[in-house]
């Protein structure tokens, strides 16, 4: 589907460059723009699927099939736009996350990114990277369709998975 998409984009598309792009006041998109951002000591890499901007806001699109605002969903939106606000400093526009679903283009969810959605998204990113340094352990799901996906229940390593329990009801 984002193949598709993204021919139809092409078809009627202007070239520009992204200093251009930054510079637009009327609504204007680009597809599929990848941005990173090297930390001290992490790499934070993500791949809009669009952005988009006007004369205040930067729009931070993700396109989904059956979208729906998970918590995860979320974060996901939330980590491209600290990939935006990084990589684009001086611009000076508030950011939104927008959720839509991929199938029928309908906007299911958005949300300005304040400081407060900054700062749960540094929080959980410095807990994933706890984790890969093993200096914390992960909080067991309670759902058991999260634990059949999961590799150390696969590998039964996982004393706290809930699919476990779930088989011997």
């Amino acid at each position: 589907k984002h193949a598709k998409k993204e021919a139809e984009f092409l078809e009627v598309a202007t070239p520009t460059t992204m200093q251009e792009f930054l510079k637009s006041t009327k609504y204007t998109i680009t597809k599929e723009i990848t941005l990173s951002k090297e930390f001290d000591d992490f790499i934070l890499i993500g791949k809009l699927d669009e952005l988009a901007i006007d004369a205040q806001n930067v729009y931070v699109i993700d396109d989904k099939p059956r979208a729906y605002p998970w918590p995860g969903v979320k974060l996901q939106l939330y980590a491209y736009c600290v990939l935006f606000e990084e990589n684009f400093k001086e611009l000076n526009k508030k950011i939104i996350a927008v959720l839509r679903n991929r199938d029928t283009n309908d906007e299911v969810w958005n949300n300005k990114f304040t400081d407060t959605e900054r700062s749960k998204t540094y929080e959980v990113l410095n807990r994933i990277k706890s984790l890969f340094e093993q200096k914390v352990e992960p909080i067991p799901s309670t759902n058991p369709r999260k634990c059949q996906a999961c590799v150390l229940h696969k590998q039964k390593k996982c004393e706290h998975s809930a699919a476990n329990n779930e088989q011997s009801n």
